[in-house]
């Protein structure tokens, strides 16, 4: 059986989040174990139904959503110091999705009144306990009311008409508000756009000077590399490549030009197949089966040695390296190429 999705219990989670989202955690609580992990090719499998049925679903939002869970299940289980203990945790990380999410579901379980398993099992006994007559007994009170033209017309026209007055102004006040924070939001938009452009260009000077000592060493010339430190003048062409590992402590993820080169002329379904294995690769890391990852035994384009090739798709192969504090891809290469000798 599948676990229980305690998030089911609670009103303000079910008011604050989604329809699609809600869904989406709801078909994948049905590929999760006891203990709220995927089971070996499970995750695939979820991301693959979700898909079918229009839902937002990729190997990075199951993995929030398992961490969301276990997060919460952790919460559950312990006492009030241990409870401290996973919020304290969510809230060291209030730039990374997962744990933002961990952190508000904790505070609409508070206001919920749920602090523990028990207060989940006393919600799902009171759901379980409503009888299908209650139902019917809710839908005839309801039927039962007065249709609102009988409320109109026993109100006062004067009442109305003043009340009426009251909500124009006050749409006139909200519209002129709303049209001088447009205007207020447009010129931090384009004062948040040039302070984006001098962060991008000393990320990449400080990029290149950590990867081009280590591509020196191997006696690899970083310059047809370039590209892996230009990621985020680049970042609208392919902000769907992950761009961090929740698997390898948090390491930022590096394209290097050739890949880039040659992940923006494929068909888009060959596109997505890379997408999906490299951000298993980020959070799952290199061992997870359906990437099939390997030492390439010759040597491979714009590839350094001792790196690793993975699978992108059915017929490409992504090589790339683990250093210190990232990963860098480094090329898309037709699988037949791998083993030419």
């Amino acid at each position: 059986m599948p676990p229980i999705d305690f998030l089911l219990y609670s009103p303000t989670y079910q008011q604050k989040v989604n329809v699609p989202a809600r869904k989406r955690r709801e078909l994948a609580m049905r590929f999760m174990k006891d203990d709220y992990h995927f089971a070996r090719g499970s995750a695939l499998a979820a991301i693959e139904e979700a898909r079918s049925k229009g839902l937002p679903a990729s190997p990075s939002s199951l993995n929030a959503d398992r961490i969301l869970y276990c997060e919460l299940d952790q919460y559950l289980k312990g006492d009030e110091h241990a409870r401290n203990k996973v919020l304290e945790h969510a809230r060291a990380f209030p730039m990374w999705y997962p744990y933002e999410a961990v952190r508000r579901a904790i505070e609409w379980l508070a206001q919920d009144g749920i602090h523990s398993w028990d207060d989940v099992q006393d919600r799902k006994t009171k759901a379980e306990s409503i009888a299908p007559e209650d139902v019917l007994v809710l839908t005839e009170a309801a039927a039962a009311e007065p249709e609102p033209e009988t409320i109109f017309i026993a109100f006062p026209i004067a009442e109305y008409t003043k009340e009426r007055d009251a909500f124009v102004a006050h749409m006139a006040r909200a519209s002129a508000f709303l049209s001088e924070l447009t205007d207020r939001i447009g010129a931090q938009a384009e004062e948040s756009r040039g302070l984006r452009r001098r962060i991008y260009e000393l990320e990449r000077q400080a990029r290149k000077i950590r990867i081009a000592p280590s591509l020196a060493e191997e006696g690899i010339d970083p310059g047809p590399l370039e590209g892996a430190v230009r990621l985020a003048e680049r970042a609208e062409k392919i902000a769907r490549l992950p761009q961090r590992s929740t698997f390898y402590r948090g390491n930022t993820m590096a394209y290097s030009d050739p890949f880039v080169r040659e992940f923006l002329i494929l068909s888009d379904p060959d596109k997505n197949q890379v997408v999906d294995h490299l951000a298993l690769l980020a959070d799952y890391g290199k061992d997870y089966q359906s990437l099939e990852t390997k030492r390439p035994e010759i040597k491979l384009p714009h590839t350094p040695p001792k790196s690793w090739y993975s699978r992108a798709s059915d017929r490409l192969r992504f090589t790339w390296k683990l250093l210190r504090d990232e990963i860098i891809v480094y090329a898309l290469i037709p699988r037949g190429d791998i083993y030419k000798k």
